[in-house]
């Protein structure tokens, strides 16, 4: 016999008006996928964009990003709305934040959300072009044009990752900055 249990950990946060939101928080199982998923996804970019001159290597880590890419895509097609593992919606997120701009509360910035995409989307499709161009080699240029224009990208998306802490950071040289937490604070 077979037992399946769902976890579902929720906490209530209050935005600055009467009303509260209510945010999930990864399960263990979400979270190691996130960081197994991050860390393939960003290390296998970084070695095929830095092996270019290793065609085997290279080849090998962008089809290992477009793998990593296309499952991120059906895990978030197949979670639930409010799941950490559903992806992120630019248009939705950017109304929210409209919506209680307007009201004076506070949101979560929609540009997050827009470059969550713009990273999957520019990524993704670097390694589409690239498998593609093995087929047809004419695409060549074109995988390398998207290939060059996505460390841009990903430094916006690392600027606004680390700007929140950075500043907490800043105004609070106590406040201990780490991103692994460490044994004390579990």
């Amino acid at each position: 016999m077979t037992v399946t249990m769902t976890v579902t950990m929720t906490m209530t946060i209050s935005v600055g008006t009467d009303e509260a939101m209510t945010l999930r928080i990864p399960n263990r199982i979400q979270s190691q996928f996130l960081l197994l998923w991050h860390a393939t996804f960003s290390g296998g970019f970084i070695v095929s964009y830095v092996s270019e001159d290793i065609y085997a290597m290279h080849l090998f880590a962008g089809y290992l990003v477009l793998a990593a890419v296309i499952i991120r895509v059906l895990a978030g097609l197949l979670a639930r709305p409010k799941s950490p593992l559903s992806l992120p919606n630019p248009m939705a997120a950017t109304r929210i934040w409209l919506d209680k701009f307007r009201s004076g509360g506070k949101a979560r910035n929609p540009l997050l959300a827009w470059i969550a995409v713009a990273l999957l989307g520019s990524i993704g499709l670097a390694s589409a072009t690239g498998a593609i161009a093995d087929i047809i080699p004419a695409l060549e240029d074109l995988h390398e044009g998207i290939a060059e224009f996505t460390p841009v990208v990903i430094f916006v998306h690392m600027g606004f990752v680390l700007i929140k802490p950075l500043k907490k950071y800043l105004q609070n040289p106590s406040f201990s900055f780490r991103i692994i937490p460490s044994e004390n604070s579990r």
